[in-house]
């Protein structure tokens, strides 16, 4: 893009909401900064059905995405009892694994694992569970077990 339009466009939308944003991201693009309009960055307009906090809820877990990382070495009656107790108050709860078959508690007792952690993005959920136990170590050196828990 040799004229810069699209770059001269962003700014001046970047300028209508945020003006000391806009003057970066016109350094950065080396365009001009148009004229700055007070009343254009001023403005307070909400919306109720786009806000989170309009939604109040009743205060429970209903609904909430719970993750749980099932690492080889977990207790996996530990876990059972706080999915079970999760799960009557409606949460939803999934057992996230390197692969998507069983991990082994540390007791011996199989945890079905209900997705690849590689293939879920920690945002999709609402908490993260990490069930105790001796867990073992190699299983949480991979990468994806500290780059979910990161992104959470």
């Amino acid at each position: 893009m040799k004229s810069g339009l699209v770059r001269r466009r962003t700014v001046a939308e970047l300028a209508k909401v945020d003006h000391a944003l806009a003057r970066s991201v016109a350094e950065g693009f080396g365009v001009p900064l148009p004229d700055h309009d007070p009343a254009a960055a001023e403005h307070k307009a909400t919306s109720p059905a786009l806000s989170l906090e309009s939604l109040g809820g009743d205060g429970s877990i209903r609904t909430r995405q719970v993750a749980v990382l099932g690492v080889e070495g977990m207790d996996a009656v530990q876990l059972s009892s706080v999915r079970a107790e999760l799960e009557e108050q409606a949460a939803v709860v999934e057992v996230l694994a390197l692969t998507a078959s069983e991990a082994t508690g540390v007791d011996g007792n199989p945890c079905v694992v209900d997705r690849a952690l590689p293939t879920v993005a920690s945002c999709l959920y609402d908490a993260v569970l990490i069930p105790g136990g001796p867990v073992r170590a190699p299983h949480l050196s991979d990468t994806a077990y500290p780059r979910f828990l990161q992104d959470a």
